[in-house]
């Protein structure tokens, strides 16, 4: 086991950053682990510290990351469907690959 003394430490400092970034809109979440503490992480200490605000905390910040992966992968389904309804209104195999790969381009850009 950790010592308690520096993982309520880390777990203190990290919860503020994680609620720092959540606390942003999505787009400017980011990946970095010093920056963007891995939630889960952030449980394993909440258990090992037997803390329980801190559990509360990690559960809400898990609700919140939930629903944006849903609203994220509502949007990309939205995204997908709508580009096919596009290529099949496309007059010619021409003009579908075309919209395609400009679509194709504007996801890669976009992400």
């Amino acid at each position: 086991m950790p010592d308690a003394k520096r993982l309520r430490g880390w777990f203190g400092a990290a919860l503020t950053k994680k609620l720092a970034v959540i606390s942003l809109p999505p787009a400017f979440w980011e990946n970095d682990p010093k920056r963007n503490p891995d939630v889960i992480c952030l449980l394993w200490a909440a258990i090992i510290l037997d803390d329980l605000e801190g559990y509360k905390t990690v559960q809400s910040i898990m609700a919140v990351e939930k629903e944006e992966q849903h609203l994220c992968d509502s949007i990309l389904s939205r995204t997908e469907e709508g580009i096919g309804r596009l290529l099949c209104l496309a007059s010619s195999a021409e003009m579908r690959n075309r919209l395609q790969k400009q679509a194709d381009r504007l996801k890669e850009k976009a992400s």
